[in-house]
């Protein structure tokens, strides 16, 4: 579950600084002169990327107002609607799914599962005579069980 966020996190970053390079060659090559009728074309809805700029969409991102952005919660999809508003703003196509119109979004929705425990785990043991439990959450995390009970 972690590994599908930090790869989401990593895509968002890495298609930032593609975007941010990108435009600033476009910026470039549409300041020299040139004749050719394709290439006065290049560059025109380009805005410069200012590193201010950045850190602020980073801050805003990084800030205790998404609540850490967890999978599955709705602080996740407003970044991700947050991130289509600046795509979009540059101009680029989105690839996720279709909404109810039929256009194509930035958003790609993906199912999530979650495994339980049929009753919540419970840790005891004994020494020298005393009998001592453990507080799941508090004192101990149980993560997986390959069986109902373990002894030893």
């Amino acid at each position: 579950m972690k590994l599908i966020y930090l790869k989401k996190v990593a895509f968002n970053v890495v298609a930032l600084l593609l975007l941010a390079n990108l435009s600033e060659a476009q910026n470039r090559i549409s300041s020299e002169p040139s004749s050719s009728k394709a290439n006065q074309n290049i560059g025109k809805n380009i805005f410069r990327i200012e590193e201010r700029n950045v850190r602020a969409e980073m801050e805003f991102l990084a800030s205790d107002a998404l609540q850490g952005r967890g999978s599955g919660t709705q602080f996740e999809l407003l970044a991700g609607h947050y991130i289509a508003s600046q795509l979009q703003q540059f101009g680029v196509e989105p690839a996720g799914e279709t909404d109810a119109s039929g256009k194509k979004t930035f958003i790609q929705t993906v199912k999530m599962t979650r495994n339980t425990f049929a009753q919540t785990p419970n840790l005891t043991y004994a020494a020298n005579g005393l009998t001592v439990t453990l507080e799941p959450g508090k004192e101990m995390v149980v993560l997986r069980m390959n069986s109902a009970q373990a002894r030893g």
